[in-house]
């Protein structure tokens, strides 16, 4: 087995083999797959005695899967009584699965419950499809961070059909980022160099197949999924920044046009007066300021931001949730510091203020257009719900 493919183990006990699997590596053999699958590491690694144990030797101790290029936790179990006990949860849905994607757009709620059947596509056999002939299929959903043109989102599956949250989040809109199969755009590879969808089994609970105890695993990270929160995280900088500073011109130009004005009342005879002078130009001062005021803000915004993401990354290992709590406040004062730049001439302000309720007005409007799609696209899966026959 490649280097790169290898699963990181996360724990193991006699009963209990819990890894982080890579994208790549497929979970179990089939006639269509070539090269070595995540059931030949497991042999190797327990070795023939412990292998021997279960009579299904293309499935071993493993009670769950992954797809191919989805990243994560997976739990192993050595003995075929682990199997057993843990298979049992499974099967009962007393396991809670704790994902998190990047998908496309930004859901219109914060919060969801996806609840739609799912099939065997009818139109292409490989994949799988919101039907109403399918099995009642459940997830809920949760938005972590929304960027430019992507959502930071955390998923908590109910139930566990093959490819369920990608069909999921297809369904409503918003597919995986790099999901080409379900529906992603082709210019997350080429503008980000992302090469899969971008889903990861972040962590499993239950209760310890052996002992009865509560347990859980997470899984950190992988490293094209941390590049791509940076990406996005740049990219959304770079249009605040950008909002900010068009917003800053929209209210320099009425400056210009007075001092233009000015110009022409003297060609025409009149004697420029020293007061107009000095007030447009502590106004282009003042816009000034405003401009180096923002930019040093969205630089703070930035700095806090890489923070709170270090810190997050080290939470299993430094117990850092206050600390997280803190520099999120943090982050809050910052953004808060727009409202209160000084030095700005009441004019300029009133300007910038009335150019924010437009910019708000366009986004309630766009809201609103996104909650009849949502509205329609749930009306359409709750009916489908409805319609499917109790597997």
């Amino acid at each position: 087995m490649m280097p790169s493919l290898k699963p990181e183990v996360l724990f193991e006990d006699k009963a209990l083999l819990v890894i982080n699997k890579p994208a790549g590596l497929v979970v179990h053999p089939a006639p269509s797959v070539k090269g070595l699958t995540l059931i030949d590491w497991i042999k190797e690694y327990l070795g023939p005695a412990a292998s021997a144990d279960f009579e299904e030797m293309n499935r071993l101790g493993l009670v769950h899967r992954l797809d191919k290029d989805t990243t994560g936790v997976i739990v192993v179990t050595k003995s075929a009584a682990a199997k057993t006990a843990l298979g049992k949860q499974f099967h009962d849905r007393e396991t809670k699965k704790q994902y998190v994607a990047f998908v496309q757009g930004v859901p219109p709620k914060r919060t969801g419950i996806i609840s739609a059947p799912i099939g065997r596509s009818k139109k292409v056999a490989t994949r799988m499809a919101v039907t109403g002939t399918g099995r009642p299929s459940e997830t809920s959903f949760e938005i972590t961070e929304a960027m430019k043109e992507v959502a930071l989102v955390t998923l908590y599956p109910k139930t566990g059909r093959t490819h369920q949250l990608r069909v999921h989040l297809a369904a409503i809109g918003h597919p995986i980022v790099g999901d080409w199969t379900y529906g992603a755009h082709s210019k997350w590879q080429k503008q980000y160099g992302i090469e899969r969808p971008l889903l990861h089994a972040e962590s499993i609970a239950f209760a310890h197949p052996m002992t009865g105890k509560a347990v859980s695993f997470k899984a950190p990270w992988p490293a094209d999924m941390k590049k791509a929160l940076t990406l996005f995280r740049k990219s959304f900088k770079a249009l605040l920044l950008m909002v900010v500073l068009a917003g800053v011109a929209g209210a320099e130009t009425p400056k210009k046009k007075s001092s233009s004005s000015s110009s022409s009342s003297s060609s025409s005879g009149s004697k420029p007066s020293s007061t107009s002078s000095d007030t447009s130009s502590r106004s282009r001062r003042e816009v000034a300021s405003l401009k180096e005021q923002f930019r040093t803000l969205i630089e703070e915004v930035s700095a806090v931001q890489d923070r709170v993401t270090s810190i997050q990354m080290e939470l299993d290992e430094m117990g850092g949730s206050r600390r997280v709590k803190d520099l999120e406040k943090a982050l809050s004062d910052l953004n808060g510091k727009s409202a209160n730049t000084s030095m700005v001439s009441e004019e300029t302000k009133t300007q910038v203020l009335d150019m924010g309720r437009k910019l708000k007005a366009q986004q309630e409007m766009l809201e609103q257009l996104r909650d009849q799609v949502d509205r329609l696209q749930q009306e359409l899966i709750q009916t489908r719900t409805e319609k499917s026959p109790t597997p």
